[in-house]
């Protein structure tokens, strides 16, 4: 249980009720339920800032004088207000209802009191999902975005699949099992809190308390992020409440990983490798909105390549996973020094993240309700596609999802100008956002609609799932023109246009591929041939350098040629990795470009590259990917 606004550490007296519903009442009213049994206890509460911070006091009740088969709620709700709080008073948290069986073990309900759709009923958010369909809408900002710069699934949205019966993980903070408009897509069971491993015991009463380990809960009242994600990606549709997912008929998952006390291990069992205490060996899709580094350059761990590399040749029955990572939020996140040029070419890359620089993934990169890159997020050669992320969603747009529930936990505490917050008539409860955005907002958008792909046609391979995104892709923002600097006296580009490769395909380290275009990617599945892309094949190293000086304020700058003479001539290329060792003082200063046979040139370091201004002077070892080609 947490709060907001203490100022100083002062006791107070927390108070719990366990009560069931009035028979036939759907609406719980303090005054209108049948109260079971009272416990009250006192506890110290520190001091908070205005983030909020978690408290935890363990409260008993006897089971005897509960009914096998009815449904139970906890309320609690703190008394005493300490001297010097800034808030004026602390407020009710209502946590997940149960059940008794015939043994009087407790059985999880995922039903919230007074609250819950109604079929058929149109979604009041969803004319205001503009990642849905935009038509111009402000999306509760104060200005709209331009018509059209969406998802384009019109026809999905008209009469489409729903992802029904795919698997998708969501890897992430936590997830509200039980929120209203995400509760009938939770599959049953096969959530996972790490921490529930962790027996909390008594020594003085001799009890052990262990949490569900099927409830990925999240007490922190700011950790919305991961329920956000899971309604973008399967938010219940035509239900009467809330918006709606991509595909929201899709099987959600939550692993909460992003908060366990073992993250790096956590991650692991999350993402494929585990088949018990999670069994994640048997999801289709994992979203992974997260980085998982960026502050230095560095490789990716040699278990994590083995990790996706087992995921996309084993699981899936052997088609393989399906993995869908943000590309980060990094453009102008310079922490060194900042040049004006940093403003035009971005602070931090995608390459930045080690996980990023892996073949198997989707990185995912985010566009605006304008229809062009989002201010905030991260480019670079290792990008696959892009999807909305919006802005921040006060003077523009940003994602409107599912929140954490109730009106004072979640995404929309941290900003007093949520704009949802005083909508009563959409948003009764407090449990949705307009505040959801970034690259952990494009990501699981990506990630329902590879849901929608799988169910079209459940034997496309993890290969065919990328192909087909990046073929039905569209080009936005489609005159953004290269970024030049006279380095020297000669005129070098920093940031390319858009280009075209040998196999015809459009790429831009803004927006990789394209956007994805969900009913063109459905359409072209429906035709398409699974496993149709031959042998995936990787070459092993070719070697080569000058061994030379780089000279300095030079743009001609150093060459060095790879001979790839042994690759097969109708090899199609789906991503280069390129590893560079060079000892230099300024890293910083330096860009990366590589040229193919065939004349693709790609951008695969940035100059002034933050991440590489962090670094020590000295010898770099860093190996970066390219999808360009």
């Amino acid at each position: 249980m947490s709060n907001r606004g203490l100022a100083r550490s002062e006791p107070a007296t927390l108070r719990a009720v366990l009560f069931a519903l009035v028979p036939d009442e759907n609406t719980v009213d303090p005054d209108d339920r049948r109260s079971v049994t009272q416990s009250r206890d006192s506890a110290n509460i520190p001091a908070l800032d205005g983030k909020g911070a978690p408290f935890r006091v363990d409260l008993m009740f006897a089971t005897g004088a509960l009914e096998a088969g009815t449904t139970y709620y906890l309320q609690a709700v703190v008394e005493d207000v300490p001297d010097g709080s800034e808030e004026p008073e602390f407020l009710t948290a209502t946590y997940t209802g149960f059940t008794l069986d015939s043994l009087n073990r407790i059985q999880h309900v995922c039903v919230e009191p007074g609250r819950g759709g109604t079929a058929g009923v149109t979604d009041p958010l969803l004319a205001q999902q503009w990642h849905l369909d935009n038509t111009g809408q402000t999306g509760y900002a104060e200005t709209g975005g331009v018509a059209g710069e969406d998802l384009q699934m019109d026809g999905i949205l008209d009469d489409g699949p729903t992802g029904a019966g795919v698997k998708v993980a969501v890897v992430d903070t936590g997830m509200e099992i039980c929120h209203p408009d995400l509760a009938d897509s939770v599959e049953a069971g096969a959530s996972f809190h790490f921490d529930a491993l962790d027996v909390r015991t008594d020594p003085e009463f001799g009890w052990a308390l262990r949490m569900d380990s099927a409830d990925p809960f999240n007490y922190d009242s700011t950790g919305g992020h991961g329920t956000s994600v899971a309604g973008l990606i399967a938010g219940s549709a035509d239900n009467g409440i809330g918006g709606r997912g991509v595909a929201p008929d899709a099987l959600l998952r939550g692993y909460n990983a992003l908060n366990s006390s073992s993250q790096f291990s956590d991650l692991f069992s999350s993402l494929g490798a585990s088949d018990l205490l999670p069994n994640s060996r048997d999801v289709d899709i994992f979203n992974m909105s997260f980085g998982g580094g960026g502050s230095r350059p560095a490789n990716a761990h040699p278990y994590l390549e083995r990790l996706f590399s087992y995921g996309v040749n084993n699981l899936r029955s052997g088609l393989g996973a399906i993995y869908v990572k943000a590309g980060g939020n990094a453009f102008g996140a310079c922490n060194s020094l900042e040049r004006l040029i940093n403003e035009r070419i971005g602070c931090r890359s995608t390459n930045a993240d080690d996980w990023s620089n892996l073949p198997y993934l989707i990185i995912t990169g985010a566009f605006n309700a304008d229809g062009r890159k989002a201010s905030y997020a991260s480019a670079g050669p290792n990008l696959w596609v892009t999807a909305p992320g919006g802005e921040y969603g006060s003077s523009r747009p940003a994602l409107l999802s599912t929140d954490q529930m109730g009106a004072d936990r979640g995404l929309q505490i941290l900003r007093d100008d949520n704009p949802l917050q005083g909508e009563s008539a959409v948003n009764p409860d407090g449990d949705y956002t307009g505040r959801m955005n970034g690259t952990s907002g494009s990501a699981p958008l990506v990630s329902g609609a590879v849901a929608l792909l799988l169910e079209t046609v459940p034997a496309l391979t993890w290969r065919d799932v990328k192909h087909i995104l990046a073929k039905t892709a569209r080009k936005i923002d489609p005159d953004i023109a290269a970024v030049e600097e006279t380095i020297g006296t000669m005129l070098r580009t920093l940031r390319l246009p858009w280009t075209e490769n040998a196999a015809g395909y459009s790429y831009h380290d803004w927006y990789g591929f394209g956007a994805v275009d969900v009913d063109a990617a459905v359409a072209m599945a429906g035709d398409y041939t699974p496993d149709s892309l031959g042998e995936f094949r990787q070459s092993g190293w070719f070697e080569g350098g000058p061994g030379g000086a780089i000279p300095d304020n030079d743009g001609t700058g150093l060459t060095a040629t790879l001979n790839v003479s042994t690759l097969p001539d109708d090899a199609s290329i789906e991503a280069v990795l390129l590893e560079v060792d060079i000892d230099h003082e300024f890293p910083n200063d330096l860009g990366i470009h590589l040229v193919s046979p065939g004349g693709t040139r790609a951008v695969l370091n940035q100059i002034y590259n933050d991440t590489l201004a962090l670094d020590e002077p000295g010898n770099l070892r860093w190996r970066v990917l390219g999808n360009a080609f």
